[in-house]
């Protein structure tokens, strides 16, 4: 998630079918929304393909640079970071990473109380 003022962006790998991926590094997709912190609506959301899905090495490392550059505040994934290299480049960001059962994305948001989102359009 990522805020405008008092917006917050986050992100969701998700797969293909436009589930919620279990492995960072590998989803197809990322879905990043922008949340206004006031009232916690969607004011924008977007598909980005992941280009480092099928990098041999070092593909959770640069999706984590990849976030951070794109400015996401919040990370929602299907799996613990801990140990792995994207939590370190994401920590020093300042990367909230949040891992939810969800399996779609509106379940997830809804997890974090954040309304207007629409499930993610996957190509």
């Amino acid at each position: 998630m990522a805020h405008e003022p008092s917006a917050a962006g986050s992100c969701r790998p998700v797969s293909e079918d436009g589930l919620i991926a279990h492995h960072f590094g590998e989803a197809p997709q990322m879905v990043l929304v922008k949340v206004r912190a006031a009232d916690h609506q969607v004011v924008d959301q977007r598909t980005v393909r992941n280009p480092f899905a099928r990098a041999e090495h070092g593909r959770g490392i640069k999706v984590a640079e990849l976030l951070v550059n794109e400015g996401v505040d919040v990370v929602l994934v299907g799996e613990r970071l801990d140990g792995k290299a994207p939590s370190y480049v994401l920590g020093k960001a300042r990367t909230r990473v949040v891992v939810t059962k969800s399996r779609t994305l509106a379940q997830a948001l809804a997890e974090q109380s954040v309304e207007g989102v629409e499930e993610a359009d996957v190509t």
